[in-house]
């Protein structure tokens, strides 16, 4: 019944990948709201893995990423694993990002948002994206995983025209995974 009632949050018209993408989130285990790390790992699906990104959260302020698919890695052409994700987004929508994804880990909540990231070239990329959260018992910090849409388009410029950082980032809709969304 729960899945039912979170998936029927996600708003017409979002992505099937992403829809894809919450629904696997959806059917994991879980004690309380949020599934593990190490469930979510066990059977995922390897047709999205390649534009997933796990960081793990300390604070608004500080979160370190965990791990990037391949295909984020590609665009991007570095893998920026250990880095503090904040600074891969530019000052002016940093501290909202934060708070947001801070949200998600606190509450628990999850969110689907549009990510402007600009090209070298200056291009710009609009991408939708969720954000949900993973317990993980292993860490001091809490955890995020996010699902990244691009296309097949957008991935054939990557080798050429790589991402610079997210210049632009904004909630397109709250996920109330049962404990209500940030008011």
């Amino acid at each position: 019944m729960a899945a039912e009632t979170q998936r029927a949050t996600l708003p017409k018209g979002t992505a099937p990948d992403i829809v894809d993408f919450f629904d696997y989130w959806s059917s994991l285990p879980r004690s309380g709201l949020v599934p593990t790390l190490g469930d979510y790992f066990d059977h995922a699906p390897a047709r999205l893995q390649p534009y997933v990104g796990i960081s793990d959260v300390h604070s608004p302020t500080k979160m370190n990423l965990r791990l990037l698919g391949t295909a984020l890695v590609e665009l991007g052409g570095r893998d920026p694993t250990g880095a503090h994700l904040e600074l891969l987004y530019s000052e002016k929508v940093r501290a909202i990002m934060g708070e947001a994804v801070w949200d998600v880990v606190t509450l628990p909540t999850a969110y689907l948002c549009i990510r402007s990231l600009r090209r070298h070239s200056g291009r710009i990329l609009d991408c939708p994206s969720i954000c949900l959260p993973l317990c993980n018992h292993s860490a001091n910090a809490n955890t995020v995983i996010t699902y990244a849409n691009f296309s097949m388009d957008d991935m054939k410029f990557a080798e050429h025209d790589q991402l610079e950082l997210v210049q632009d980032w904004r909630v397109t809709h709250w996920i109330d995974l049962g404990a209500g969304v940030p008011g």
